[in-house]
């Protein structure tokens, strides 16, 4: 059993260690790691949980999905897509031999959205998680792939997974086909996941599961990872805004029929160049963790508490970032900016060397805040920050 409820990526993959992960397994093959407690993931999530959950949730049609290998349950003709879900109409589907998939479980249940927001900020990569329902003697999906990494977390019951070869090294979406049927018949591994159980699946790796004296229930975390045909197509459109060239028209005709003209190859080689030229990797970084930055979801903290307590706030005042909270500051102009899950701060430009220290720093004492500001000004700084759900008041010094 874990010894507290905030599992992170070293907790969910021991005893094996992280560095021997990400040279074995990371992008390269899955991992099976067994025979933990039945109890090793108490606190994130039962089957107990889920009755009530499905009863108060009040879900919406788009947050469930019902998948059966062998017949489709259409529940879209049940309801209006915009009124939530009976509970009944769940129970039909997982009756009629239906795998019960929740798409929101980060944005429905706390301990879960914990473990992605700790999983995140050490992939520094959106991560998703899933809850699979499948009643006894079923299967919810044929051999299939995905173009993300997965790991499974069996909570409840036992479920058989069939790992075959990779259909396509390290996919992107583009890539995502139908597995023809006969193609994979002997899998690299056969493993029937109990609780407490977790199991790695590369992206690309075909796989399928299914189920026979027992239900069983899963969780599927998948991380999204940034590749570097993202960077290099941020960069192409911020050099794109510096340089004219790469604005510019095709030549005209160029995608007639009869092949590649010498002028279109010259103007090409000409364009990579310009781009290379261009492209400023350290623009493109700071974008992208700030858009990634932006997209994560701000967890419950005792917000409101420490909102009226601010009047607390003095110069031997120790306060922290909220727990798990990950930050990011850009610069405009004579401004500069705060980005945090749920919220973004505009302060002014003299701030920037307290701000960056309040950044970098988990918990500090407002006194010990560097630069010119007055103490007063750093009074009205952290207590601007501590209103606008970044800061949280720690103690005295």
């Amino acid at each position: 059993m874990l010894p507290d409820k905030n599992l992170n990526f070293e907790k969910l993959i021991s005893p094996v260690e992280t560095s021997v992960f990400f040279d074995k397994y990371w992008e390269q093959q899955p991992l099976v790691i067994s025979g933990r407690d039945s109890d090793y993931y108490s606190g994130l999530f039962s089957l107990q949980e889920l009755d009530s959950y499905l009863l108060t949730a009040q879900l919406k049609i788009s947050e469930l999905r019902f998948y059966s290998k062998s017949k489709k349950f259409t529940v879209e003709n049940l309801l209006d897509k915009d009124k939530p879900l009976g509970i009944n109409d769940v129970y039909s589907a997982y009756r009629q031999g239906n795998t019960v998939i929740l798409n929101t479980l980060k944005e429905r249940f706390l301990p879960v959205a914990r473990l992605c927001q700790n999983l995140e900020d050490f992939f520094s990569c959106p991560v998703v998680a899933k809850l699979y329902l499948t009643p006894q003697d079923s299967q919810g999906f044929p051999q299939h792939f995905d173009t993300h990494d997965v790991f499974i977390l069996q909570i409840e019951g036992f479920k058989q997974w069939r790992v075959y070869d990779a259909f396509c090294t390290l996919p992107i979406h583009e890539n995502l086909e139908t597995v023809p049927s006969g193609m994979f018949r002997e899998p690299l591994y056969e493993v029937c996941l109990q609780p407490g159980d977790i199991l790695y699946i590369p992206r690309g790796f075909v796989h399928e599961a299914m189920t026979s004296h027992s239900s069983s229930l899963h969780i599927t975390i998948g991380a999204y990872v940034y590749r570097w045909s993202h960077v290099l197509a941020v960069a192409l459109t911020e050099a794109s805004k510096q340089d004219v060239r790469l604005r510019r028209s095709l030549p005209l005709g160029a995608l007639n029929a009869g092949g590649v003209t010498p002028t279109l190859k010259a103007q090409f080689q000409e364009v990579l160049e310009v781009f290379s030229q261009q492209a400023q990797l350290e623009e493109v970084v700071e974008q992208m963790a700030q858009s990634f930055v932006e997209r994560m979801i701000p967890l419950p903290g005792g917000h409101f508490y420490q909102c009226d307590r601010i009047d607390e706030v003095g110069s031997e005042t120790v306060l922290s970032k909220r727990k798990g909270i990950r930050c990011h500051t850009s610069t405009q102009d004579d401004s500069i900016y705060i980005h945090f899950p749920g919220n973004t701060v505009k302060l002014p430009l003299r701030t920037e060397v307290a701000l960056r220290f309040i950044v970098a720093t988990e918990s500090f004492c407002v006194q010990e805040i560097p630069g010119r500001l007055s103490t007063q000004s750093k009074l009205v700084l952290v207590r601007r920050l501590l209103q606008e759900g970044l800061l949280s008041i720690f103690g005295n010094s």
